[in-house]
């Protein structure tokens, strides 16, 4: 996966890797997992390169994902499973870099898990009075074609009709020749909608990035505040995600998972390629327990009032493209059996995460690949599936396995 595989299994993915023989991510057994006991939380154990809790769901779900990273072929993992806030297993196996061990306090992009920050933000704006879900794209964008038919609420479902532009020809080859370019909020705008839409707004659905663009651009417009400042300043810093950047450069605090990838042709590390390419959809940086955070807060539906949760978290898009009542496009986010869902594969890394409010239950696993591996394989989201399914029997969640 990477910007040109970047299909959608209901929201973006991710592709990783560290060398076979001469890099990161060896054939070696997980218990070289580099997680070190004084990491370990409290009240849970050191046990081969995972903290583990007491009893035996912990263990089970402890070998379970051993033998993912294993047979997955990862060339790191940094994974944990919660029940509220009280962890049932975290750790992290496999190598960042050759000889540098993958630790779980470690940043990283986190893909479309970006996504909902932008929506929530867009929400709390119509709770406010500030936006409506009917307003119209033309408003603020009169010149893109077709804005006149576009609501922003078809932004936040993707069904808008407008391109991914990541996936555009005319980016392809502009970003594969510099990735570490920065890039014009509008020139993507360019790639995502020239020629209009390619199916009238409203009535079918595509993913595409283009829509979280759009919609954070119309909120920096409309506010005159950058949309990245009040994702800081309105859900970040007050939520505590203290390990949560949403940039403007592709600078990451340290400590850094580093991804890899072969989507130019060699094999190389992505991990500081300019994120300006995603703005809003991918461009965010975190750490696992911020993430889990995160979901879990979205899940919950703390943030928004009771009325836009529930159009938060609709199945508006089922029926539509391959939305089904068991797993459907939200408002930037899968919904699978009560689960918020989000499966991001970009710069080298793939992941499956979600939350439960109902079960209670956080799943957040991100990986990189080794050079051997299947790129387009996904056994983060396989692994994430069973710990659903051994962690909430009576709700797991319903996520296809295929790519």
């Amino acid at each position: 996966m990477g910007l040109q595989r970047l299909g959608l299994v209901i929201v973006i993915l991710l592709v990783t890797l560290l060398a076979a023989c001469a890099g990161p991510g060896s054939e070696s057994d997980p218990a070289t997992g580099t997680t070190a006991a004084t990491e370990c939380p409290s009240a849970l154990t050191y046990d081969r390169g995972l903290c583990v809790a007491d009893g035996d769901e912990a263990q089970r779900a402890a070998e379970l994902i051993r033998s993912a990273y294993v047979d997955g072929r990862m060339g790191a993992l940094i994974v944990g499973a919660w029940r509220g806030d009280q962890p049932v297993v975290t750790g992290a196996l496999g190598d960042s870099m050759t000889g540098v061990p993958a630790t779980l306090d470690m940043h990283h992009r986190i893909g479309n898990v970006s996504a909902p920050f932008i929506t929530t933000l867009f929400m709390q704006l119509v709770d406010e009075g500030v936006l409506s879900l009917d307003d119209r794209l033309s408003q603020w964008f009169p010149e893109v074609p077709g804005s006149e038919g576009v609501t922003l609420a078809d932004l936040t479902r993707s069904m808008s009709g407008y391109r991914h532009h990541p996936a555009t020809k005319g980016f392809l080859k502009a970003f594969y020749a510099d990735p570490f370019r920065e890039w014009n909020p509008a020139r993507l705008i360019d790639y995502g909608t020239k020629g209009g839409p390619e199916f009238p707004p409203g009535t079918d659905w595509n993913f595409s990035d283009t829509n979280m663009l759009l919609l954070g651009e119309v909120i920096t417009k409309e506010t005159g505040t950058s949309a990245h400042e009040l994702i800081t300043r309105r859900l970040i810093e007050p939520l505590g995600l203290d390990n949560t950047t949403s940039p403007t450069t592709a600078q990451q605090e340290p400590p850094v998972l580093h991804g890899f990838t072969d989507e130019r042709g060699v094999w190389e590390d992505s991990t500081f390629w300019n994120p300006s390419w995603v703005p809003y959809g991918g461009d965010m940086a975190s750490n696992q327990e911020d993430v889990a955070s995160w979901l879990r807060t979205v899940a919950s539906g703390d943030l928004l009032t009771e009325e836009s949760f529930k159009e938060f978290m609709a199945p508006a898009t089922v029926g539509f493209g391959p939305n089904t009542k068991n797993l459907y496009y939200a408002m930037g986010f899968g919904v699978t059996n009560g689960w918020v869902f989000c499966n991001p594969s970009l710069q080298g890394y793939s992941a499956a995460a979600g939350s439960n409010a109902g079960q209670d239950v956080t799943i957040v696993s991100y990986a990189t690949r080794r050079k051997d591996a299947d790129q387009d394989a996904r056994p983060e989201q396989a692994m994430f599936v069973e710990l659903g399914e051994l962690l909430a029997p009576t709700q797991p969640p319903k996520v296809p396995l295929g790519n």
